[in-house]
């Protein structure tokens, strides 16, 4: 028979197992929702039909160009910055937040207040990873292209492969990873 030591232990295991069965039941009930969201954004056909092409030098120069019109960044190191370009590489409108999310809501409104949504044939820049959300407002802003300084969570690149946005992430002269529609790169991906 066993002892109440070894029944303690047994309880404690078992315990741990429910534990962790709840987490992963968890995270899987997460993914289903975040997958559900991709489905709901069916209305993206506007971002996939664009027609824009970019050069993929344009491309990688387009964050040191972010950086250069940073200055709270230059005084205070701990900001974030997003923008709008054009394919040549014009930056439209910049902005700055604490927040990556809050910068790029930031540059959709102030471009909403001089154009009318769809933003085809722009470019939006910022200088963090890309998540699932700044992909998100890209698709309902109707941006066909996003690059990112840092990477790419696996639910963005999801998102921009169905939403048919050209995702780049690690874009860093002179080199940039392209995720998702390399068919918008001048001479190729």
């Amino acid at each position: 028979a066993p002892t109440d030591a070894a029944l303690g232990a047994a309880i404690v295991d078992d315990e741990r197992v429910r534990e962790r069965r709840r987490a992963a039941d968890s995270l899987h009930e997460h993914e289903r929702e975040l997958r559900l969201e991709l489905r709901r954004h069916r209305r993206i056909d506007a971002v996939a039909d664009d027609a824009v092409l970019v050069d993929p030098v344009v491309l990688a120069g387009l964050p040191e160009a972010l950086r250069a019109r940073q200055p709270v960044f230059d005084r205070t190191g701990g900001v974030h910055a997003a923008a709008l370009a054009t394919p040549e590489g014009e930056l439209l409108v910049v902005r700055e937040d604490v927040g990556r999310h809050n910068a790029v809501d930031k540059v959709v409104g102030a471009m909403a207040r001089e154009r009318e949504l769809p933003f085809s044939a722009t470019v939006l820049v910022v200088s963090a990873r890309a998540s699932f959300e700044i992909v998100q407002k890209a698709s309902v802003a109707g941006i066909p292209v996003v690059v990112a300084v840092g990477a790419a969570s696996s639910l963005a690149v999801d998102l921009a492969t169905h939403a048919g946005i050209t995702l780049v992430a690690f874009a860093r002269p002179p080199h940039l990873s392209v995720y998702s529609r390399p068919d918008r790169l001048l001479g190729g991906a």
